[in-house]
């Protein structure tokens, strides 16, 4: 009996003693865990950050190119039709004349729209296409015959039937304003001289067709190029990364600028074809000032410099305007002659290269002056003309 008390006091101090003992704390979570619990936070915050930043650029692309207006173009002004038909009185001269102010080009034998023959009583002429208030018409070539200091007969040169009625298109005047400091003419596509485009794609992205807005091989190219020269010769935007900085970003040469554009170039790769997006780079890359006022696109660049339509300029033409893409400022045909022939002269090259040109071709292009205008003129600001 006095076993079973002893054994009951030495049980109780052991259950007395476990209870005043503190319990052990719970083990801490290691750095690792610590770290990699805070990396994986950071990671889905980043990754909300940038699909919201996502939404955000996807919405303000949409807002300008699914309203099939991208620009806000100004309305454009002409100046009279020139309508002749047999008796009008119109002489030769004064037909040469009119279309000297229109800039078709005199030559030994038309052979494209905007060039004209003359003699002492006739005149050959390639008509413009253009879109009169009736409706488009297509180039004309037709010729006239003169007496008495009027039109005699017009003839279709292709059928040799007389014509009661040539309309020659009117002078471009001006641009009204259209509330952005900024001139236009926009073409489509279809448009455009393939010779450009393909001059276009070779000089400034060659993989257009091919990558999905952004280049790592174009990055890489152009890395190396730079390197090399020690200095920077080659830029590794696509034209879908310049399409973005020109119609949605500043200028600013800041890592933000460079991810938003590159961002936004692949949005506008996954939601628009690539001829949809050539268009627009066509119609808004900048090429220089008129009087003070920003020029964009091809078509307006090509009166600005050689006061002519794009259909009509000659291959060593489009190269200058597409050298001058690199830096209309540096490569200014006005200001810096000798720059501007260098550099078309590459991209001449570069499309020898590429089996777009013949040699003879090459070589007839390149030995070509500038050929510019006397002064650039493409369309003067009409506020308060009409």
């Amino acid at each position: 009996m006095a076993d079973k008390k002893t054994r009951s006091r030495a049980s109780n101090k052991k259950s007395a003693s476990s209870k005043r003992q503190p319990k052990k704390a719970a083990a801490k979570p290691s750095w690792t865990k610590r770290l990699l619990s805070l990396g994986l936070k950071c990671s889905l915050v980043g990754i909300a950050a940038v699909v919201i930043l996502g939404i955000y650029l996807d919405g303000k692309i949409q807002d300008r190119f699914s309203s099939g207006q991208i620009w806000q173009l100004p309305g454009v002004v002409y100046g009279r039709v020139i309508n002749l038909s047999p008796g009008s009185d119109v002489s030769l001269l004064q037909l040469r004349q009119q279309l000297d102010a229109l800039n078709y080009q005199k030559v030994r034998t038309p052979k494209r729209p905007g060039e004209y023959s003359a003699s002492q009583t006739r005149l050959e002429i390639i008509r413009r296409p253009f879109d009169f208030e009736d409706g488009p018409a297509s180039a004309r070539h037709a010729m006239l015959s003169f007496g008495d200091n009027q039109v005699n007969q017009i003839t279709e040169v292709s059928t040799n039937q007389s014509l009661g009625l040539l309309r020659i298109e009117p002078k471009l005047l001006g641009m009204m304003e259209s509330g952005i400091n900024e001139q236009r003419l926009f073409l489509p596509r279809e448009r455009f001289p393939e010779f450009l485009v393909e001059a276009l794609l070779t000089t400034e992205d060659r993989d257009f067709y091919h990558h999905e807005g952004v280049s790592p091989t174009g990055i890489l190219r152009a890395l190396v190029a730079n390197i090399r020269a020690g200095r920077t010769v080659q830029g590794g935007s696509t034209l879908t990364q310049q399409l973005a900085k020109n119609l949605f970003l500043t200028r600013d040469r800041t890592l933000w600028r460079k991810a938003q554009e590159a961002y936004m170039a692949l949005i506008l790769d996954f939601r628009y074809s690539k001829d949809k997006l050539l268009e627009a780079y066509l119609n808004e890359v900048y090429l220089g000032q008129n009087r003070g006022e920003p020029v964009h696109g091809f078509p307006l660049g090509a009166r600005l410099y050689f006061g002519r339509p794009i259909s009509e300029l000659r291959v060593d033409q489009l190269a200058l305007l597409v050298g001058m893409v690199k830096g209309p400022s540096y490569y200014n045909p006005f200001r810096h002659p000798e720059r501007a022939k260098t550099r078309r002269d590459l991209v001449l090259r570069l499309m020898l290269e590429q089996n777009r040109l013949t040699s003879a071709d090459y070589d007839a292009a390149a030995s070509r002056p500038l050929d510019i205008q006397n002064t650039p003129n493409a369309i003067a600001s009409t506020a308060g003309l009409l």
